[in-house]
């Protein structure tokens, strides 16, 4: 049991460690307006921004990357993985019940 308990602080800590290396990465490779606005994205959609991570440490290690990443550029990478932008609103509909002929009111001291 207590191995168990060791193991689990273990991958805790590896974690940890993982996520402190992805982020100081991502400070040298994107600018301040950049990281913020994946921040806020990881607030709502936690897979896309580290998709979006996953993307530029990928190029950063291809050589593709020429510069700092800004917010424009980080909008065309989010487009890019998030499928091409924003969904089309939700459409609703009412579906109201007819019951015979209701619509007089007469019946109704309104």
């Amino acid at each position: 049991m207590k191995n168990l308990v060791q193991q689990k602080a273990a991958q805790e800590s590896q974690k940890q460690q993982v996520s402190e290396q992805r982020a100081a990465i991502m400070e040298n490779l994107c600018t301040t307006e950049a990281r913020a606005r994946l921040s806020r994205i990881s607030m709502v959609k936690p897979e896309q921004s580290e998709k979006v991570e996953n993307l530029i440490i990928s190029m950063a290690q291809s050589g593709q990357l020429q510069g700092k990443i800004d917010e424009n550029k980080m909008k065309q990478l989010l487009e890019q993985v998030g499928g091409g932008g924003e969904a089309a609103p939700a459409k609703i509909s009412f579906a109201r019940k007819n019951y015979g002929d209701d619509d007089s009111d007469e019946e109704y001291d309104l």
